[in-house]
């Protein structure tokens, strides 16, 4: 088990005052903010925090969608179609699973 902080070097976009450290956000802000997990996403595969802040990537994600709605719903209908038994077996299985729940949302 590593700890987040020995994992931290400095570099140009990082500074260090105290024990605090703040990270310039590559993205649309560029503001500076505590590097953390509560401003950055961790990223477990290259054990570091992503560049962009998590404001900048959800800002950034959702004009993704919104210029490519069509082309997400294209791949959307293909996969299910592709998918069609094994998402019919999934829904059958919640349905049995959480019966009671859902009869009382539907009754309401």
């Amino acid at each position: 088990m590593t700890d987040n902080n020995a994992c931290l070097k400095m570099d140009d976009e990082k500074t260090e005052v105290g024990a605090v450290v703040y990270k310039k956000c590559s993205g649309e802000c560029g503001l500076e903010k505590v590097l953390c997990k509560e401003n950055f996403y961790w990223r477990n595969d290259k054990n570091k925090y992503n560049t962009q802040c998590k404001v900048c990537v959800k800002i950034k994600s959702k004009k993704y969608y919104y210029e490519n709605t069509e082309k997400i719903s294209e791949k959307a209908k293909e996969y299910n179609k592709e998918h069609k038994n094994e998402r019919k077996e999934y829904k059958e299985k919640y349905y049995q699973k959480n019966k009671d729940e859902i009869k009382k949302e539907t009754k309401q």
